[in-house]
């Protein structure tokens, strides 16, 4: 049995009879300083242990997982450690947000990298770095109050087969570590990793959209559209959504934020860095806002809209940041979006309210729509609303004894 200490934790981290993962950690984990401690009375914040001889893999736990994590390899268990450990510290530091993103330094600048599951987020951050730029991380960043992006020190992750780009290749051979049939982690001790702990105010923000055959080119967006993609990249902790709305906010009317199409790794590279050296001959034209409605489940039959009442659920507020307008739910920390429609049947649900009511009060409130629309859109909301919690049967009141009936 060995205990780790991490920078910013107070809880080690302890390994059983797993000494080759053990090792890989060490080298791993270059960059986010650590070192061996006694087992203390208080215990560990992370246990990881190895079946048998480490040939079947590796089981995680936390306290906040429901469930032990169990991984097969040493690559996949190096990156459910990495998260674990990002989470213990939030756990420690819940002033400090996290972000699902990338960050790379470029000269004096320091670029926020965002964009769904297989954008490129880590191979443009990686090809970046073949360029001799910083990497503040490829897949979480922290975000302090003062709204400085914060590295963990953890090295990028690249999903094999790498895409074309010799530069690329090259880089990657040159820093190869640790690696299994999916993925294979950059070296952190490449000097190119930034140590954990390093912060820098973000200069840039760019959303990337990597797309088919299409050249290289960058969009501005506008404080609403920017603000609806860059919620979604927060991983929130409970009690953190008034704060990562008011963050979120607040990043995107400081600092300008961009869309970023692409789908050639090295004319990518070269567009973000003659972006940053050179301003552009004439402005991007700007996309056009984005709506926020909440999610419809799949079309299905329906029947009568329903009669029965719901209310707002306890705990649940409703705040408008740059012309849009976010749910935020009590229990669970959730942030959800609610168009022009949505907005007006959450204020209808002030009161006890049924489908067949709302859909009523919403087609006198809305002349010009399709009242059939009208109704088959709120029966979606309704349905969603209950799926999440955040509509509620109401509670029957007490009747009064005659006497007082007859009195009022």
């Amino acid at each position: 049995m060995t205990d780790l200490l991490f920078a910013g934790l107070k809880q080690p981290v302890r390994f059983f009879r797993c000494p080759m993962l053990l090792g890989q950690v060490r080298r791993f984990f270059h960059s986010w300083p650590h070192e061996e401690v006694a087992p203390s009375p208080g215990g560990a914040v992370i246990h990881v242990r190895a079946f048998g001889r480490e040939e079947k893999g590796y089981d995680i736990r936390a306290p906040w997982l429901p469930e032990p994590l169990h991984e097969p390899t040493m690559a996949s268990a190096l990156c459910s450690l990495a998260i674990e450990l990002v989470a213990a510290f939030g756990e420690e530091h819940p002033d400090v947000t996290c972000l699902h993103a990338a960050a790379v330094q470029i000269g004096g600048n320091t670029v926020l990298l965002l964009g769904d599951n297989r954008a490129g987020k880590s191979t443009l951050v990686a090809r970046l770095m073949a360029q001799g730029h910083l990497s503040l991380g490829d897949d979480l960043i922290g975000v302090t109050p003062q709204g400085e992006l914060l590295s963990f020190g953890i090295p990028p992750r690249l999903r094999l087969p790498l895409p074309p780009s010799a530069a690329l290749a090259a880089f990657a051979r040159t820093y190869k570590g640790i690696r299994d049939d999916r993925y294979q982690y950059l070296q952190a001790a490449c000097g190119l990793c930034a140590p954990f702990g390093q912060r820098a105010l973000p200069t840039h923000i760019v959303i990337l959209q990597r797309r088919g055959t299409e050249s290289a080119r960058f969009l501005s967006l506008e404080h609403r559209s920017g603000l609806m993609q860059l919620l979604p990249h927060y991983v929130m902790r409970r009690g953190s959504a008034e704060t990562v709305l008011s963050q979120a906010s607040q990043l995107i009317r400081e600092i300008p934020a961009l869309m970023f199409r692409y789908s050639n790794l090295d004319e990518a590279c070269d567009a973000l860095l003659h972006r940053l050296e050179a301003a552009p001959s004439a402005p991007a034209a700007p996309l056009p806002p984005a709506g926020f409605p909440l999610p419809s489940p799949a079309e299905q039959q329906r029947g009568p809209l329903s009669r029965t009442c719901f209310i707002q659920a306890p705990g649940t507020r409703l705040r408008v940041k740059h012309g849009n307008t976010f749910l935020l739910d009590g229990a669970s920390d959730r942030v959800y979006g609610l168009n022009s429609l949505g907005k007006a049947l959450w204020n209808l649900l002030e009161e006890p309210l049924s489908e067949a009511e709302a859909a009523f009060l919403l087609q006198e409130a809305f002349p010009h729509a399709e009242k059939q629309q009208i109704a088959h859109d709120v029966a979606e909301l309704f349905s969603l609303l209950k799926a999440e919690g955040l509509i509620v049967e109401p509670k029957p009141q007490p009747s009064l004894p005659p006497r007082e009936q007859a009195l009022l």
